[in-house]
């Protein structure tokens, strides 16, 4: 932790949290002198990836995640009520994305994270930024193909029910009912969802689920896949979030 840190607007926020922490040690880098900021300074560029590190670095272990708390409802979440809900990453290569989507993944108060091939790494540093500490929290595995996941969940004693966006989805996002146990399938930015999966929706297996926007000349293409499957989990919590509430 560096001094700048300590002393930024938000500095005694930090001193507190770090007092809750079971931390092993605190290092405070203490640069007062112009030869002791350039030799601290070097220390903080050294052990951080960023060019404009915020001055707080952490190294904490790697949680591993059973099958059990990949297919466990959200015990955080005050729709556990409704079951299991998974969240599928299908080739979802860009790190941030993929953060992203595990921080709204822990937000919607989803079960777990499945990862099919050729996704990022959950662990590399811009994942870990972008999730917002939802990596430690939000469980998570891969998976070498959808079957696989559908076996793992079996052997829970959890059936789902398969959704995938998809901009030409069948249904509108807002228009299934997410209540139920379910999947999630989100897709890559640039390809969209995988061979495997676009047969699966075709042979009836999932069904695909889409995002209205404007029409007209200034529609885009698609959105961001942070983005819609964000949307699309938000719903699915608001659905959850009024099981048993009168209309």
């Amino acid at each position: 932790v560096t001094e700048w840190a300590l002393g930024s607007p938000e500095g005694r926020r930090l001193e507190r949290l770090l007092e809750k922490l079971p931390l092993d040690a605190v290092l405070l880098v203490d640069g007062e002198e112009e030869e002791e900021e350039e030799e601290y300074g070097g220390v903080m560029d050294a052990i951080s990836t960023t060019e404009t590190p915020q001055g707080v670095v952490g190294l904490f272990p790697q949680p591993q995640f059973s099958m059990e708390d990949l297919f466990r409802p959200a015990a955080s979440a005050s729709t556990a009520p409704s079951g299991v809900h998974l969240l599928v990453l299908d080739g979802v290569s860009d790190p941030g994305n993929l953060g992203t989507l595990l921080r709204s993944a822990g937000a919607a108060g989803v079960s777990g994270v499945a990862l099919l091939p050729h996704c990022a790494d959950v662990w590399s540093p811009k994942a870990l930024r972008a999730a917002m500490g939802a990596t430690l929290r939000v469980p998570s595995a891969e998976f070498k193909s959808w079957e696989e996941i559908q076996d793992a969940a079996s052997s829970q004693g959890v059936s789902l029910a398969w959704f995938a966006a998809d901009s030409g989805g069948e249904s509108a996002y807002h228009e299934v009912d997410w209540t139920v146990p379910s999947a999630l399938v989100v897709g890559s930015e640039a390809a969209g969802l995988s061979p495997e999966v676009r047969v699966a929706v075709d042979m009836g297996d999932m069904h695909s689920v889409g995002i209205p926007v404007a029409p007209g000349a200034s529609q885009v293409e698609s959105l961001n896949a942070a983005v819609a499957g964000s949307i699309v989990l938000c719903e699915a919590l608001r659905q959850r979030s009024n099981i048993g509430k009168s209309p």
